[in-house]
């Protein structure tokens, strides 16, 4: 099988002169040793054993480093050349240099490169070959980033706690955002503390902020982005310090009490106003029995349909991101309206109308987005806006999400989801907890029409990127050990198959299972999130499989139009034997064999067939890609799809 080096936060490979090279998978054991990331030295010959980018993201032709590292366990010194393809898209190779290089016996040598990404978006494939004197290939290798300003397009989040089996840094889980969830002084209204450790507003946590600091520099060195958390409502001492100082702002209640956030509910303890903000050594404590640390969860909501408040909100995100290196803001729900009354006792909306709610939400979106954009289209706006809980929240009562062109009872038009995600680099949450814990969690075929629909709404209809989460599987399976079930291999390769085939990213807790997953859509970002990759419903569908087992695809063929003509781009999901989500499974499937894609093309011309795979345990950790041979017949042309365990995606590249 022709292997394309694999990749993730987070590449194929190519032959020495024009041609792809091939390469057989290698067996490792089963789980003994096993570490994400990590290429152990091949005994008797010359491994590369290492390729470090200086960077998991870049911008746009933004220069690069990368460091190679070469092992030899052979009784013998090696002399030969270091080559460097870079692999764009499906498979566009570029040399990008090459030089003499030798390695002794038992010795372990390094080589660092400098290069440009290239204008392109999207991820990369970084190829290392080493070819000896008699020009025989000794090894080959790949690693993979993605380069994008407009950075939710490939955003990959997945977190990861130390532990002593694995490295878990950015390079190994692909990894290119962290979020920093309610760790603001307030959630409406924000202003660096002046502390030097504080109590955030929602949780209560100590938030050290130079070590928080520290943190961020670190990363942004390796190219991650950044967000901060905000909602709608005002909390902590912070937040009703600012709610004390412009009670127009706030949102009142009929009584013409502080209306409660919906959500989160609590209002402030009227006792612990008073209690200090700095929680740090340097604080000098006069009043002790206002010493405490005051309760968490209690908000005050923000009156959005009044504009002023918008803006004020606005500026505070703005000048908060500035000064403490921020990459763009998290909204917990969105800018759109709730209902209540105004500072002077008035219903916020008089009205009360559906379509009045949906008019303002879009206003604010609009104000929004354009004062955060202004300077940088690419700030990001990141909001909790689930297609399956838009209905909800109005059942609820909530109409925040009035206007979001659902179809929903009580949803009217689509103006406030349409001026939200209007704009460059815009994220859409589908909230879901940890479902593959949960005794209620969608069985895996209700999970993926979940997916769809994420995928139809937010990706499709809109044109903005989507992510669903957060999902942390512990106690079931543990980050540090394998354990029988491998991290969970079998069920979170499954998993994985879903979210690849539906442009949906993941949040979630990094487990080595998630790695296969992580490192393909940081490779074939370009075939899965570019959102001029457009799902072909199935009456337009020209596409047909054959498979000896239940295989999923229906919904899950894209087509993407290119300068020679189009590509035709045909997802397979294989779901797990069990009925529900089971993280403890431990079996994995055998091979599928004897799949069969046929594609009827009309008049068109069939270029290439391409498929291209995440890689199985057994196998090196890089994606897996393979040219297929087309066969032409009387309903169009046919491949046959190579074995495989859990997701394949079939690429016909056709002329018209």
């Amino acid at each position: 099988m022709r292997k394309a080096v694999r990749c993730s936060a987070h590449f194929a490979v190519i032959s020495m002169i024009l041609a792809h090279s091939v390469f057989a998978a290698e067996t490792l054991p089963a789980g003994i040793g096993y570490k994400p990331g990590v290429r152990p030295p091949r005994p008797g010959t010359v491994t590369i054993t290492a390729i470090q980018s200086n960077k998991v993201r870049y911008d746009e032709n933004e220069n690069a480093t990368a460091k190679v590292t070469l092992v030899n366990t052979s009784h013998r010194p090696y002399r030969g050349k270091l080559i460097v393809l870079m692999h764009v898209d499906l498979d566009e190779p570029r040399d990008i240099t090459r030089t003499e290089f030798a390695v002794g016996s038992g010795e372990t040598a390094t080589w660092q490169f400098s290069y440009n990404v290239g204008p392109e978006t999207y991820g990369r494939g970084l190829e290392v070959r080493f070819v000896d004197e008699d020009g025989v290939l000794v090894d080959a290798w790949q690693e993979y980033f993605g380069v994008a300003a407009e950075w939710f397009r490939i955003q990959q989040h997945t977190y990861a706690a130390p532990n002593r089996l694995y490295d878990v840094n950015s390079w190994v889980t692909y990894r290119n955002h962290a979020h920093y969830f309610a760790h603001e002084p307030t959630d409406f209204g924000v202003h660096p503390a002046g502390a030097e450790i504080y109590l955030s507003g929602q949780t209560g946590y100590r938030v050290n902020q130079s070590a928080r600091q520290a943190q961020m520099d670190f990363l942004r060195n390796r190219g991650v982005k950044f967000t901060f958390y905000q909602t709608f409502a005002f909390c902590g001492q912070a937040g009703y310090e600012e709610m004390r100082k412009h009670p127009e702002y706030a949102l009142y209640d009929e009584n013409g009490q502080p209306a409660v956030d919906p959500i989160y509910g609590g209002h402030p303890n009227p006792m612990e106003l008073a209690s200090p903000l700095e929680t740090g050594p340097k604080r000098r404590t006069d009043k002790p029995w206002l010493d405490r640390a005051y309760t968490p969860w209690q908000h005050c909501a923000a009156n959005l349909a009044l504009d002023e408040a918008v803006m004020y909100q606005t500026r505070c995100i703005k000048k908060y991101a500035e000064e403490l290196g921020f990459d763009g803001i998290y909204i917990d729900g969105n800018m759109g309206v709730l209902r209540g009354f105004a500072y002077d006792g008035t219903p916020n909306v008089p009205s009360g109308q559906p379509n009045e709610f949906a008019k303002l939400s879009a206003r604010n979106h609009r104000l929004f987005s354009g004062g955060l954009k202004q300077d940088d289209p690419n700030f990001g706006t990141w909001f909790n806006w689930g297609y399956r809980s838009i209905e909800w929240a109005i059942r609820m009562g909530l109409t925040h999400t009035i206007g979001s062109g659902t179809g929903a009872r009580g949803d009217v038009g689509d103006e406030n989801v349409r001026a939200a995600t209007a704009w460059n680099n815009v994220m859409l949450l589908d909230e879901t907890g940890s479902f593959l814990k949960s005794p209620d969690a969608p069985k895996p075929r209700e999970f993926l029409s979940r997916l769809v629909e994420q995928r139809d709404f937010a990706v499709q209809k809109w044109g903005a990127s989507t992510i669903i989460g957060y999902s942390f599987v512990a106690p079931h399976v543990t980050a540090e050990q394998p354990g029988p079930s491998k991290w969970g291999w079998a069920t979170l390769n499954c998993l994985g198959a879903q979210l690849i085939a539906t442009q949906v990213h993941y949040a979630a807790g990094f487990l080595p299972s998630y790695r296969p997953m992580l490192q393909f859509t940081t490779r074939y970002s370009s075939l899965l999130w570019a959102p001029d990759i457009r799902v072909l419903p199935a009456e337009q569908t020209s596409v047909r499989v054959s498979a000896p087992d239940d295989i999923l695809w229906q919904e899950l063929v894209y087509r993407r139009e290119t300068p020679e003509g189009y590509d035709l781009l045909v997802h397979l999901v294989r779901l797990p034997p069990t009925e529900h989500w089971d993280i403890r499974r431990v079996d994995e499937p055998e091979p599928l064999k004897g799949v069969r894609v046929n594609a009827r093309l009309g008049s068109d011309e069939l270029r290439q067939a391409q498929v291209i795979r995440p890689f199985q345990f057994e196998e090196e950790q890089q994606t897996v890609q393979k040219e297929l041979e087309g066969i032409p017949g009387i309903d169009g042309v046919s491949v046959e799809v190579p074995p495989f365990r859990y997701h394949s995606l079939v690429v016909f590249r056709v002329r018209s």
